[in-house]
């Protein structure tokens, strides 16, 4: 028996099988090897998605994401296992908070500017 497999419809982000550059997705990526590869850190990016697993695109530049109870500005900083969770919907700087992880008590707010606050209960 054959192990079945998983075939993704949108092909061209990073990881994914290519043949020339232009089977990459994003701009700035390139095919290496037959496969889409990211911008490397401290490269040149316009958002995270033209940057390597577990980096994000911070003012240009390919960063590594923030560990779990960082200080960070946006959710991206804090890579795809956490979101940068703030104290109230006027916050300017939250904390790198791991999904799943507030207790049932906890209110997650959402501010006029689409970021996630939280009253920490």
């Amino acid at each position: 028996m054959q192990p079945q497999t998983f075939s993704d419809p949108a092909e061209g982000f990073p990881g994914d099988s290519c043949l020339a550059d232009a089977d990459c997705y994003f701009g700035p990526q390139t095919c290496s090897n037959g496969v889409c590869e990211g911008v490397a850190k401290y490269g040149s990016c316009k958002i995270t998605a033209d940057c390597i697993y577990q980096h994000y695109c911070n003012d240009g530049v390919c960063v590594p994401v923030l560990d779990e109870g960082s200080l960070c500005a946006q959710h991206e900083a804090c890579g795809r296992l956490a979101l940068c969770l703030f104290k109230s919907t006027t916050s300017a700087v939250g904390s790198c908070t791991s999904l799943l992880s507030l207790n049932e008590s906890s209110t997650v707010l959402l501010s006029q500017s689409g970021s996630l606050g939280t009253d920490f209960a």
